[in-house]
């Protein structure tokens, strides 16, 4: 995978920020502090392209559900990273 392949930790804040939670939530869920979600959200950040935090949850929300039976599948995360970047950008 490139360098720019999303981590197993960043599928896993995707996934509970498409859930919802908030900050401090992922963080609690991970047993991480608020810091380590919030670095692992830039990251992301930079992965993706500029994207406001609802647009990225909705994204992960829908492709939870899209990729759930993929997660074993080697290029499941490549495909949610290229899925991310072609996605309509909002004004930043």
């Amino acid at each position: 995978m490139s360098g720019d392949a999303l981590t197993p930790r960043e599928m896993d804040i995707l996934r509970l920020l498409g859930r919802g939670l908030g900050n401090k939530e992922i963080a609690d869920e991970l047993g991480v502090s608020v810091t380590t979600v919030r670095t692992h959200l830039n990251k992301v950040y930079e992965k993706v392209g500029p994207m406001s935090r609802v647009e990225l949850a909705l994204y992960a929300a829908q492709a939870a559900k899209a990729v759930m039976g993929e997660a074993k599948h080697p290029l499941a995360k490549a495909r949610l990273l290229s899925q991310l970047r072609a996605l309509p950008r909002s004004p930043v």
